[in-house]
């Protein structure tokens, strides 16, 4: 399994959206600068966090994105499962046309491995990240 460039700088940008918080909303501009990455790329990965109700946007000069909620209500997994779907190591359930599903063990190991994974993501708050970042920036200054 690996999680996508989607997921990877859209998890950083609610990072930045989680640092700027008190401040309001943050321009497009800022986060491209701060996280090196294309505004076009950016702004389609925006798209999927404002459909999930994770980010709202406004015009204008003050205008910008914001997190919907405080950072300490965002679980990581809420990110992963706008950009990405459900937390699902493999395509084996209980409608998948597969003769081996009720007996494969191997399913079984997939899907704990996929709950644990899903569990780690939920107990990950936009907040926990960026208070990590605060304190890797101030180690590297």
């Amino acid at each position: 399994m690996r999680i996508t460039t989607r997921t990877r700088y859209g998890t950083r940008l609610m990072v930045q959206l989680a640092m700027n918080y008190r401040r309001g909303y943050m321009a497009i501009k800022d986060v491209v600068a701060q996280e090196k990455v294309s505004k076009k790329y950016l702004e389609r990965i925006l798209y999927d966090l404002k459909s999930h109700g994770l980010v709202k946007t406004t015009r204008g000069v003050k205008g910008g994105y914001r997190l919907t909620l405080p950072p300490n209500k965002i679980k990581v997994a809420d990110i992963f499962v706008a950009l990405e779907g459900p937390v699902q190591l493999v395509n084996c359930h209980a409608n998948y046309k597969c003769n081996l599903v009720r007996t494969c063990v191997t399913r079984d190991l997939w899907y704990e491995l996929s709950r644990m994974i899903e569990k780690k993501l939920k107990s990950m708050t936009l907040a926990r990240l960026a208070r990590r970042k605060t304190i890797k920036e101030k180690k590297y200054e």
